[in-house]
Protein backbone atom coordinates (compact mmCIF):
# COMPACT_ATOMS: atom_id res chain seq x y z
CA UNK A 1 0.00 0.00 0.00
CA UNK A 2 1.33 2.98 -0.99
CA UNK A 3 -0.74 6.14 1.42
CA UNK A 4 0.21 9.70 1.66
CA UNK A 5 -2.25 9.76 4.83
CA UNK A 6 -4.66 7.80 6.83
CA UNK A 7 -8.22 8.49 5.49
CA UNK A 8 -10.46 9.42 8.30
CA UNK A 9 -13.04 6.36 7.84
CA UNK A 10 -13.55 3.92 5.61
CA UNK A 11 -16.39 1.29 4.73
CA UNK A 12 -15.11 -2.16 3.96
CA UNK A 13 -17.70 -3.69 1.57
CA UNK A 14 -17.83 -8.01 2.60
CA UNK A 15 -16.97 -9.96 5.78
CA UNK A 16 -14.70 -12.23 4.19
CA UNK A 17 -11.12 -12.55 5.66
CA UNK A 18 -9.09 -10.30 3.33
CA UNK A 19 -11.94 -7.18 3.81
CA UNK A 20 -11.76 -8.07 7.77
CA UNK A 21 -7.57 -8.13 7.83
CA UNK A 22 -7.96 -4.69 6.21
CA UNK A 23 -10.45 -3.71 8.61
CA UNK A 24 -8.92 -4.63 11.66
CA UNK A 25 -5.38 -3.16 10.14
CA UNK A 26 -6.54 0.22 9.47
CA UNK A 27 -8.64 0.00 12.58
CA UNK A 28 -5.52 0.00 14.72
CA UNK A 29 -4.03 2.87 12.89
CA UNK A 30 -7.12 4.75 13.70
CA UNK A 31 -9.38 4.92 11.18
CA UNK A 32 -12.95 4.65 12.23
CA UNK A 33 -14.13 1.58 10.05
CA UNK A 34 -17.38 0.03 9.34
CA UNK A 35 -18.01 -3.54 7.94
CA UNK A 36 -20.68 -4.06 5.66
CA UNK A 37 -21.54 -7.88 4.92
CA UNK A 38 -24.54 -9.10 3.01
CA UNK A 39 -24.65 -11.91 4.58
CA UNK A 40 -26.34 -12.53 8.05
CA UNK A 41 -23.15 -13.05 9.45
CA UNK A 42 -18.83 -12.63 8.85
CA UNK A 43 -16.87 -14.91 7.40
CA UNK A 44 -20.06 -16.38 6.05
CA UNK A 45 -17.60 -19.92 4.73
CA UNK A 46 -17.00 -20.34 8.77
CA UNK A 47 -20.50 -21.00 11.15
CA UNK A 48 -22.46 -18.15 12.57
CA UNK A 49 -20.50 -18.96 16.29
CA UNK A 50 -17.28 -18.34 14.92
CA UNK A 51 -18.81 -15.22 13.61
CA UNK A 52 -20.50 -13.93 16.82
CA UNK A 53 -16.65 -14.20 18.55
CA UNK A 54 -14.97 -12.31 15.74
CA UNK A 55 -17.83 -9.81 15.96
CA UNK A 56 -17.43 -9.59 19.05
CA UNK A 57 -13.43 -8.96 18.90
CA UNK A 58 -14.53 -5.74 16.26
CA UNK A 59 -16.30 -4.71 18.25
CA UNK A 60 -13.98 -4.12 21.09
CA UNK A 61 -11.27 -2.55 18.73
CA UNK A 62 -14.02 0.19 17.67
CA UNK A 63 -15.07 -1.09 14.44
CA UNK A 64 -19.08 -1.05 13.45
CA UNK A 65 -20.36 -4.21 11.66
CA UNK A 66 -23.48 -4.44 9.73
CA UNK A 67 -24.53 -7.97 8.57
CA UNK A 68 -27.29 -8.95 6.85
CA UNK A 69 -27.29 -5.44 5.16
CA UNK A 70 -25.97 -3.97 1.90
CA UNK A 71 -24.17 -0.39 0.98
CA UNK A 72 -26.59 1.35 -1.30
CA UNK A 73 -25.42 4.32 -2.36
CA UNK A 74 -21.88 6.11 -2.67
CA UNK A 75 -22.43 9.79 -3.20
CA UNK A 76 -20.42 13.07 -3.46
CA UNK A 77 -22.33 15.56 -2.44
CA UNK A 78 -20.20 18.84 -2.41
CA UNK A 79 -16.93 18.45 -0.03
CA UNK A 80 -18.88 15.47 1.71
CA UNK A 81 -18.82 11.82 0.88
CA UNK A 82 -22.49 10.29 2.04
CA UNK A 83 -22.58 6.61 2.56
CA UNK A 84 -26.04 4.42 2.50
CA UNK A 85 -25.88 1.10 4.19
CA UNK A 86 -29.60 -0.61 4.15
CA UNK A 87 -30.44 -2.54 7.69
CA UNK A 88 -32.66 -4.62 8.71
CA UNK A 89 -33.92 -1.72 11.10
CA UNK A 90 -33.67 1.04 8.98
CA UNK A 91 -31.56 2.83 6.89
CA UNK A 92 -27.93 4.39 8.06
CA UNK A 93 -26.72 7.69 6.60
CA UNK A 94 -23.21 8.57 6.94
CA UNK A 95 -21.82 11.62 6.03
CA UNK A 96 -18.28 12.12 5.82
CA UNK A 97 -15.97 15.01 4.60
CA UNK A 98 -15.00 14.18 1.02
CA UNK A 99 -11.01 13.14 1.15
CA UNK A 100 -10.01 15.02 -1.08
CA UNK A 101 -11.19 18.58 0.78
CA UNK A 102 -11.40 20.28 4.33
CA UNK A 103 -11.58 17.01 6.98
CA UNK A 104 -12.83 19.19 9.75
CA UNK A 105 -16.63 18.34 9.38
CA UNK A 106 -17.75 14.88 9.97
CA UNK A 107 -21.40 13.66 11.09
CA UNK A 108 -23.21 10.54 11.30
CA UNK A 109 -26.93 9.87 11.63
CA UNK A 110 -29.38 6.83 11.07
CA UNK A 111 -32.58 8.00 9.06
CA UNK A 112 -35.89 5.69 9.53
CA UNK A 113 -37.17 3.92 6.13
Amino acid sequence: MDLAALPESMIVVGGNAVGLEQALLFARLGVKVTVVEALGWLVPVEEPEASAGIEAVFTDEGITVHTGAQLTAVQRNGDRVVTTVRTDIGDHVDCRPDPDRDRSQAGHHRAQP
